[in-house]
Formats: structure tokens, C-alpha cells, sequence
């Protein structure tokens, strides 16, 4: 891309010189010529620049709405997990509650049948 503005550049340049002016006039024309081409690239940068902008501003925007979707589904597999995990501790507390009343339930029984 440089290269072919350093070779528009140099080809406008040679075509004014060589056209059949007086060199005032040649001059000005290549002057206003290459001011032209300075606005339009200066223009072309600034829209170029606002496109980036915009880019950056969408891709932050979009960043942080996988971010926020992550973080719900990180909060719910959290909850799902200590849900669970209440469960099986109630299940083994239920367990154990009821292994304890077996064994003493067998104590009692072991103890009613030793004093005959």
C-alpha cells in the first residue's frame, strides 16, 4: 500500500512536470493536488480510526457479556453442587442415625437377654 501511494505520488508529480505550464502554475496545481490527496487521507484515517472504535467498543461489549453468562453458570453449578452435596450429607446422617439405633437397639436386646 505504501508503495503504490510512493508511486501514485511520483507518477502525478511527473505529469505535472512535464505538462506545457509555466512552473507557477504547475506548482499550484501539484500543491493543490497533494493537499487534496493529504485531506482525503486524512479523512480515510479518521473513519478508519472510528471503525476500529467501534470494533474495540463491540468486542468489549460482547467480552463482557461471556463474562456475565460465565459468572450465572459458575453461581449455578455452585448452587447445584452444594444442593447436592446437602443431600448426601443428610442421606449419610440418615445412615449413621440409623446404624446408631441398630446397635442400640441390639445392646438393649443383648442386654434383656443376659439377665435371665
Amino acid at each position: 500500500m505504501k508503495n503504490f501511494l510512493r508511486g501514485l505520488a511520483a507518477g502525478i508529480a511527473i505529469g505535472y512536470l512535464t505538462a506545457p505550464r509555466s512552473g507557477k502554475e504547475t506548482r499550484e496545481q501539484l500543491s493543490d493536488t497533494m493537499n487534496g490527496m493529504k485531506d482525503q487521507w486524512d479523512e480515510a484515517k479518521t473513519q478508519i480510526t472510528g471503525l476500529i472504535e467501534d470494533v474495540k467498543s463491540q468486542v468489549g461489549i460482547s467480552t463482557n457479556e461471556l463474562a456475565d453468562k460465565a459468572q450465572d453458570k459458575f453461581d449455578q453449578y455452585k448452587h447445584e453442587a452444594n444442593q447436592t452435596k446437602e443431600f448426601v450429607r443428610n442421606r449419610y446422617n440418615d445412615k449413621v442415625d440409623d446404624l446408631a439405633d441398630a446397635t442400640k437397639a441390639g445392646v438393649d436386646t443383648a442386654e434383656e437377654n443376659l439377665k435371665i
